[in-house]
This record gives C-alpha cells, structure tokens and sequence, in this order.
C-alpha cells in the first residue's frame, strides 16, 4: 500500500496489491498466541466483524483511523 496524497481532511491511498488477508494467521497484521488463539494487533490494526469493520473478532482484520490528535484539535477551535 502506497500512500499518493495526504491532507487535513482526507487521505487518498492506491492498493498495489489487490486481495483480502482473511485465511492468513491474524490477518499478517498481528502475533498469534497459538495457546489461546488470540491476536495481539500490531500498531493501526485491530478486531473487526469479520468484513473489515469495527468489531469484536480479534483478528486484526480492521484498519484503525488514523488520527492528528493536533489538527483535530485545531479543527475543533482549540488551538
């Protein structure tokens, strides 16, 4: 995954490699602990409804937003 272009309100990414990651161990996004079954997430991934989205399948199927905790604080009038 590339990123082209980045702004304040919006990010625009090209997929180079086209496919879903969901019959590898935690997406490719996370460790397994084959003990339990559990995975722990690696920085930006986390559990997801088995679609992609936000959800409780601890996966790592779902990409978490990214957040400018400063420009969202500029946006919101506070800085």
């Amino acid at each position: 995954m590339t990123i082209s272009s980045v702004s304040i309100d919006s990010i625009s990414l090209i997929e180079t490699l086209k496919g879903t990651k969901e019959y590898d161990e935690c997406s490719n996004r996370g460790i397994c602990d084959r003990e339990t079954g559990d995975c722990t997430c690696f920085d930006g991934f986390g559990a997801s409804d088995g679609q992609g989205n936000d959800g409780s399948i601890a996966n790592c199927g779902h990409v978490e937003p990214i957040v400018d905790s400063e420009a969202v604080e500029r946006l919101m009038g506070g800085g």
